[in-house]
């Protein structure tokens, strides 16, 4: 520091307190020749100091512990833990073992469903195909409610010219 008007500001006292190796050439010089800022951090440390002191007689006694003396089961109570963590395992296996066979049951039922349904779209395009080569000409009339089929003839003829 330049002047000695110049004092340190809180952090650089702040820093001073915690470590001084912490600060510059310059701050550690300024504060070993200004009064007044060694006043601060002396100031800082006491309330530092004084908290401390003030936290350990507001803090609670430690308390020891209070064991109670552990009493032992005898007979069928004392293999408790143990039935219950092997019907647990018991009931997880068997949990696995039942959606596996679920599993596999409702992929071969949905397969044979598929199959099923492809079957059925092979004979409905089976008798499509046989519908489309033998193609019936004295039926149109009666579908289409006409009785006369030299009008139905003549409306092909017109829809599809022969010549």
């Amino acid at each position: 520091m330049k002047s000695k008007d110049l004092h340190l500001d809180e952090d650089q006292v702040i820093r001073s307190v915690v470590d001084e190796n912490d600060l510059s050439v310059s701050v550690r010089d300024h504060l070993s020749t200004c009064s007044a800022c060694q006043r601060k951090k002396e100031q800082i440390e006491k309330e530092l100091t004084s908290l401390g002191r003030m936290a350990k007689e507001s803090a609670p006694l430690p308390r020891q512990e209070i064991r109670l003396p552990f009493h032992k089961p005898r007979g069928l109570w004392s293999w408790r833990p143990v039935f219950a963590t092997g019907l647990a395992v018991i009931l997880l296996i068997a949990g696995v073992w039942w959606s596996g066979l679920l599993v596999t049951t409702s992929g071969e039922k949905m397969t044979a469903r598929i199959i099923g349904e492809t079957e059925n779209d092979r004979q409905l395009m089976a008798e499509i195909d046989a519908l489309e080569e033998y193609v019936p000409y004295d039926f149109y009339p009666d579908i289409s409610g006409e009785s006369d089929p030299d009008y139905f003839v003549e409306f092909l003829e017109f829809v599809v010219p022969l010549e």
